[in-house]
């Protein structure tokens, strides 16, 4: 399946295209996302993204830091569609992992 399948796939969950693009991307790199990423936008249009993911149980959102929000795309209806059942960025992570203190 190739990367071009695997975002139309998310598209029958409601995610416009290029929500579902970011959404596959970030699935499959690490299965974590900041608003910030999608599109390099703030405001209206990555805010709708993380509404609609966490609406759809796609996503939970953790807050580290100073308030910043990383959302984890855990869900496995949505690793299914892209033909990634059983994809290991599924799992929690430990927070140092995701803000690369562990030594890597």
């Amino acid at each position: 399946m190739t990367f071009t399948d695997q975002a139309s796939a998310l598209r029958s969950f409601g995610y416009s295209q290029s929500e579902a693009a970011f959404v596959a991307m970030a699935a499959l790199h690490s299965g974590h996302f900041l608003a910030r990423q999608y599109r390099g936008h703030r405001g209206k249009g990555a805010a709708r993204l993380c509404e609609k993911a966490v609406a759809f149980e796609h996503a939970k959102p953790s807050v580290y830091g100073y308030r910043t929000t990383i959302y984890h795309l855990f869900a496995k209806p949505l690793y299914q569609a892209l033909g990634e059942e059983d994809n290991r960025h599924r799992r929690d992570t430990e927070p140092a992992r995701l803000r690369g203190t562990n030594g890597f």
